[in-house]
């Protein structure tokens, strides 16, 4: 009797579901570094975490080895993604925030202090050594400092390991409170030794839960320990690989994201010798942690906020030469690049100015309605605007044509999903303390509402259209059969036409705007935004070549091999030719000193 590994099939099956969930909602993933992968030896895989489960996804569906990730507890109760977590392997993690619980009655914290007291509380029962404990406001956000418990005295009194902050001004009478109890991961450890002394791999996202931010939260030590502590136990040639994944419009639908792999590290034999002493273990971990920090910087891109990020990324996109098609991996480089620069220049005088005209330029932008890439389309002469024109409304009637019918079956589905992916965001912000927008979650959830609701209304819409054409009961098993096959696929043929329907439009409307430019010598709006970006593009190019340099000796070098500086001057010397050509009417006075004559 032949063996079947169970374990094996079952990990398949998850990782061919998520191919098909990455090729359905993305219309590009790629993957850069695969190379530097080990494809045997224990392996642990580290990530940042800013798309929740999709996160997961992307390393099964694309990685060449097989992950067990470390998963919330409560992940594995959720109805389809507990049952995809099993079937990947993975290990279940207690977190303390999702043990918090209200304790009884009010706590009252002295500042200056290194006990608390209660009123009509039960610390015996609520508290143990290690548990933190913090006031909140009536609606669950905490409202004071977070302290930890060393001991319980009795019901209204424990001791604390650090004393009352001197500036807490605690609310009269005291305040309700939260417990994060204090987890031991014992067993946890044990199974990810177990794992990587097998040669396995381990996937962890260490910065805890998923957020939307646009650089890394401070991470765990719990990978440093998982790497330090199963070497010590006998697993031979651990590496950690850091995972760089960057998502361009995470949570829309037909986005696109890049993956990184950065170079593998093998903590030192010197970092294990130091862990194995119970006085160097902390500096040890800590070590180890830096540099897998600083490692999985170097695949992401990072900014201080959302607005310096679409600076960067307009930056970008504005320094190279107008339509210049580069490589995805090399568009990649250039963000990383620029990001370091904004990160090292961040107070100069240049970028604080720059930073101004380029906010300026995405307000014009904005309510224009047109993005960066199109605006070179308001420079064309009239004979290929007017031939561009007539060939993309040709293209978006044909896509309505195709894609249109099979909304009204795909429609409510889509708006459902929307509709709960949303109700989630707000639920995930109002409980989290990092999510600025809580965005992280939309893509998880429409993709896990409509894992239940495409099979839900394929059964609906065979039931009804075997009731309405067919008397026998084998037909119309047959139809929900074929229905339930052959749906989904016309489903995913009509949203690929219908998704060209929106980047038709704008367009379509960008190419009229300049044939109203052409024909109409007093638009001014369309002049306007092309000549502000004439001159932006020499302006992002001077910056750049100033302060390169102050980054690194070799920065321009790097830049130079992605996009030659060559290439760069000569689309800057045409710029200088035919900018002139469209100055805004009302403006030509003031640029040329010279007088319009009517």
């Amino acid at each position: 009797m032949a063996f079947v590994d169970w374990e094996a099939g079952s990990y398949a099956l998850v990782q061919w579901c998520c191919k098909v969930i990455l090729h359905v909602f993305f219309r590009e993933v790629d993957v850069v570094g695969l190379e530097r992968i080990p494809l045997y030896g224990p392996v642990i895989f580290v990530g940042n975490h800013s798309n929740q489960f999709v996160d997961g996804a992307m390393l099964i569906g694309k990685m060449p080895r097989d992950v067990s990730f470390l998963v919330a507890a409560k992940s594995f109760h959720r109805p389809v993604i507990g049952m995809l977590c099993k079937g990947a392997g993975c290990i279940p993690v207690k977190r303390p925030q999702d043990l918090t619980f209200k304790g009884k009655g009010k706590l009252i914290l002295t500042p200056g202090d290194k006990t608390v007291k209660g009123e009509e509380t039960a610390f015996r029962l609520d508290f143990k050594p290690g548990d933190k404990v913090s006031p909140m406001k009536p609606d669950g956000k905490t409202s004071g400092p977070s302290v930890t418990i060393a001991d319980v005295l009795s019901d209204t009194e424990a001791q604390i390991s650090d004393t009352v902050p001197e500036d807490y001004q605690p609310p009269e009478g005291g305040a309700q409170f939260k417990v994060l109890p204090k987890v031991d991961q014992a067993d946890v450890y044990d199974a990810v030794n177990d794992h990587l002394r097998a040669g396995g791999c381990i996937g962890i996202f260490p910065e805890g839960g998923s957020h939307d931010r646009t650089t890394l939260l401070p991470l765990k030590p719990g990978v440093a320990i998982m790497a330090l502590s199963s070497i010590s136990e006998g697993a031979e040639g651990v590496t950690i690989v850091p995972v760089g994944i960057n998502y361009f419009e995470a949570h829309r639908f037909r986005s696109q994201a890049i993956i990184e792999i950065g170079m593998p590290i093998q903590p030192e034999d010197s970092l294990v010798e130091r862990y194995q002493n119970d006085q160097e273990r902390r500096d040890a971990v800590n070590e180890l942690l830096a540099i897998v920090d600083k490692s999985l910087r170097r695949v992401i891109l990072t900014a201080g906020d959302y607005e310096e990020q679409k600076c960067i990324r307009l930056s970008v996109s504005l320094y190279k030469p107008d339509r210049t098609k580069l490589p995805r991996e090399s568009m990649f480089v250039m963000s990383q690049m620029f990001s370091t620069l904004w990160e090292k220049c961040r107070e100069s005088p240049d970028i604080d100015s720059l930073r101004g005209k380029l906010k300026l330029y995405g307000a014009k932008l904005k309510a224009y309605g047109v993005s960066d890439n199109q605006v070179w389309r308001l420079r064309v002469s009239l004979f290929s605007s007017i031939t561009a024109l007539l060939y993309r409304v040709l293209i978006l009637l044909l896509s309505v044509t195709l894609g249109a019918p099979l909304m009204v079956l795909w429609g409510p589905i889509w708006m459902i999903c929307w509709r709960q992916s949303s109700l989630h965001q707000a639920k995930a912000l109002k409980e989290s303390k990092v999510k600025i927008r809580a965005t992280d979650v939309l893509a998880s959830y429409k993709i896990l509402v409509a894992l239940v609701m495409v099979p839900l209304f394929n059964l609906i819409y065979s039931l009804i259209f075997g009731f309405i054409y067919f008397d026998n009961w084998h037909e119309r098993l047959l139809t929900v059969i074929v229905g339930m096959a052959v749906l989904p696929s016309a489903y995913y043929a009509s949203l690929r036409q219908m998704e060209k329907v929106i980047p038709l439009i704008r367009t379509i409307r960008t190419l009229f705007g300049s044939v109203l430019r052409s024909v109409n010598l007093w638009r001014d709006q369309e002049r306007e935004i092309a000549f502000t970006r004439m001159e932006l593009q020499i302006t992002v190019r001077d910056v750049i070549q100033r302060l390169g340099p102050s980054v690194s000796d070799t920065w321009l070098e790097q830049l130079n091999q992605v996009v030659p500086k060559v290439v760069v001057d000569a689309d800057s010397k045409r710029l200088h030719s035919r900018k002139e050509a469209f100055v805004p009417k009302r403006a030509r006075t003031a640029y040329d000193n010279r007088q319009e004559i009517l």
